[in-house]
């Protein structure tokens, strides 16, 4: 579905049809659910050359993609930008953040992560503690996993 959401992006472009924040994290979710990071960094490189409006749900989209990808240090630095250009973050952002942790035995940067949402009073859920508790397993942190799990 991604290379079909790509192939309406260009045919958007080619007959001058205006694409919008909707149009674009459309695609971005299409390449974000096959894990293909590379077009949909792209797609928000053209948004931000387009001036296009870019909310959480692009960037979280981008999040996914990357962690999905194994593109753990992408997936951060635009967690990080987030913050920088003052887009809300959210619990889908952190989500997507530790599970990129996870994937990467990043467990110190889960736990930091999950730490930052109490700190900024943002609801955690199973999956939050699903992916720190991965995080410290596959970094044999089990006492921390073990910890995370009575919270």
């Amino acid at each position: 579905q991604w290379r079909a959401a790509l192939q309406l992006m260009s045919e958007m472009a080619q007959d001058e049809v205006r694409k919008d924040t909707i149009t674009y994290n459309a695609a971005i979710s299409a390449c974000e659910k096959a894990g293909q990071w590379l077009p949909a960094l792209e797609l928000l490189r053209e948004m931000l050359d387009q001036r296009a409006h870019v909310d959480s749900i692009t960037c979280n989209a981008c999040i996914t993609a990357c962690e999905r990808g194994h593109r753990w240090q992408l997936a951060l630095q635009l967690f990080d930008d987030m913050a920088a250009t003052r887009i809300q973050q959210d619990t889908v952002s952190y989500n997507s953040s530790i599970t990129a942790c996870s994937s990467s035995n990043r467990w110190a940067a889960a736990l930091t992560l999950l730490s930052e949402m109490g700190v900024r009073r943002i609801q955690k859920t199973s999956t939050t503690f699903n992916a720190a508790i991965g995080a410290c397993g596959k970094g044999g942190q089990w006492l921390l996993a073990l910890r995370l799990l009575d919270e």
